[in-house]
């Protein structure tokens, strides 16, 4: 599985993420030099936003993902939720039945976003940093976080190819683990995206400044990391109420361990009984303000 963050101390890597009419004139925005900007509760939607992201998408997560999908729509039926899908998840191929469950999803209202090729950091770690955050953190994961930008602009080029042989729209890439290079950045911010995201913004790549949104993740990798989790995203929900889009971003192992199911459930329910309204995270981007972004 993909790992998460434990506090707002996790390595948030480079952000993107949002759509809206790209300028034919302007190049790439480059995002990763952009600062952040806060805007009100109801900037993309009155009493504000939630985006609903299921992690780690593949024929080998498809169960787990399904089952949080079931217990999410159980709250409100017509929930929508961007599916991140990995194209060779560990290096194993599709199958026919998890692309007919991809299908169906569609058709039911939700998002397919691409979420890396193979989800695996196929490079050594070298230095104690680079271990903490592509070892430690992620478990070897994050498959963008150091490769050349030849390398990852053929992955991104593989994943837009395998999208549209299945007819399925693409807007968005997310970086496995939410870690994304300089080179890996600069190979998505010319690729053709319409949005991505980190651990700690929604960035747009049709010239958007990043808004600043912190993701509500858990980590289950261990007793004590659920534990830690289970305290901390309470707390950062709580200091995220006047945020204008909360970002529950869960993977398959969310919904196995109780606790953590119960934790995501709760806070859920309280945001869409607040009166936030679900977007996928396509339409985060197009409601996302235009300004300059120098």
């Amino acid at each position: 599985m993909g790992q998460r963050p434990m506090s707002a101390m996790s390595f948030s890597a480079l952000s993107p993420g949002a759509e809206a009419a790209p300028d034919p004139a302007a190049g790439p925005v480059d995002f990763v030099s952009l600062a952040p900007v806060d805007l009100p509760r109801d900037a993309l939607a009155p009493g504000g936003a939630l985006a609903l992201v299921v992690h780690d998408v593949a024929p080998a997560t498809w169960e787990r993902c399904a089952a949080l999908l079931e217990a999410a729509t159980a709250l409100a039926p017509s929930l929508p939720a961007t599916l991140l899908v990995v194209p060779r998840w560990h290096g194993a191929p599709s199958t026919f039945s998890f692309e007919a469950a991809m299908d169906a999803a569609l058709a039911r209202g939700h998002e397919l976003a691409l979420h890396g090729w193979s989800h695996l950091d196929p490079l050594p770690a070298r230095g104690a940093l680079q271990r903490l955050r592509r070892r430690f953190y992620t478990a070897g994961e994050g498959e963008f976080a150091a490769l050349p930008q030849a390398d990852a602009a053929r992955r991104l080029a593989l994943g837009r190819r395998w999208f549209a042989r299945r007819g399925w729209p693409l807007h968005g890439f997310v970086p496995p683990a939410w870690l994304l290079g300089a080179d890996s950045a600069r190979a998505l911010a010319a690729a053709g995206f319409d949005y991505s995201c980190t651990l700690d913004r929604f960035v747009g790549l049709r010239g958007q400044p990043p808004l600043r949104a912190w993701s509500l993740a858990f980590s289950t990798r261990a007793a004590w990391r659920r534990g830690l989790s289970r305290l901390w995203v309470p707390m950062l929900a709580r200091r995220l109420r006047n945020a204008p889009l909360l970002r529950f971003e869960l993977h398959p192992d969310d919904v196995v361990h109780p606790g953590v199911r119960d934790c995501w459930l709760e806070l859920l329910a309280r945001a869409l009984e607040q009166g936030r309204q679900p977007l996928l995270l396509r339409e985060v981007a197009q409601r996302m303000p235009r300004g300059a972004v120098d």
